[in-house]
């Protein structure tokens, strides 16, 4: 009797196993990147004590990028995943955040580059280091993508003769981002930075500070002849 008691209790007993979970009337599947939770995407992963091979992913959250590792086959912890997609799903926050309010960010390598992100607080678009890789959406090879996507405040006047005729403007900023580059055009080393001299009439390098200014400041000399060439006013 205190048998069949007991079988009695174990059969209703609900059993968890890693592929379902048992009721004692139904086995139902459990996908694992849904119960777990995404605090485990910080562990370091961890091959566990057994000597097995197993080609599994983890989270790395150096390189924010889901990677493989060996897994031993028993124990470790839950930054483990049998797919990328798994990993990805649960790890990897699906950037919906228009690009223009994304904040600044140099990124975790370790290069230095300089590159455009729009400051929400100033309305305009600056210089930033950037380290190479990954980062955010708000990352612009020049000023004028930058602008173009992100800049509400009032454009300068249209006409070539309202930009043209302003004067060079370095801005309140000192980052003094001068570099020197080979130009391949007119085979010559030159400055990223370029403004249009009313009095010279010609386009020349000047000092950016890296923020604001005005609109008569071009990355390449051709943009600032295009622009304001004697032709064209």
């Amino acid at each position: 009797m205190e048998l069949k008691f007991l079988y009695a209790i174990l059969f209703f007993l609900p059993v968890v196993t890693e592929e379902a979970v048992y009721t004692g009337t139904s086995a139902v599947a459990v996908d694992h990147t849904k119960v777990k939770d995404p605090s485990v995407c910080q562990l370091q992963p961890d091959v566990g004590p057994c000597r097995a091979a197993h080609h599994q992913w983890y989270y790395n959250i150096t390189l924010r990028e889901c990677a493989v590792f060996v897994y031993g086959g028993c124990e470790g912890n839950g930054n483990r995943f049998e797919k990328k997609k798994e990993c990805r799903k649960l790890c990897i926050k699906q950037e919906k955040k228009d690009a223009c309010k994304q904040p600044k960010d140099p990124g975790p390598c370790m290069a230095l580059g300089y590159r455009w992100y729009y400051n929400e607080a100033t309305d305009d678009c600056e210089m930033f280091a950037y380290g190479g890789c990954q980062g955010n959406e708000n990352n612009f090879a020049t000023e004028e993508e930058c602008r173009a996507k992100c800049v509400k405040a009032p454009k300068p006047p249209s006409t070539s003769s309202g930009i043209c005729m302003q004067p060079s403007d370095s801005g309140p900023c000192r980052a003094r981002h001068t570099k020197w580059f080979f130009d391949l055009d007119e085979r010559k080393c030159s400055f990223p930075m370029w403004y249009y001299n009313r009095d010279g009439k010609k386009c020349e390098p000047f000092n950016y500070g890296g923020c604001k200014g005005n609109a008569n400041r071009f990355s390449t000399k051709a943009a600032c002849d295009k622009k304001c060439n004697r032709g064209r006013f």
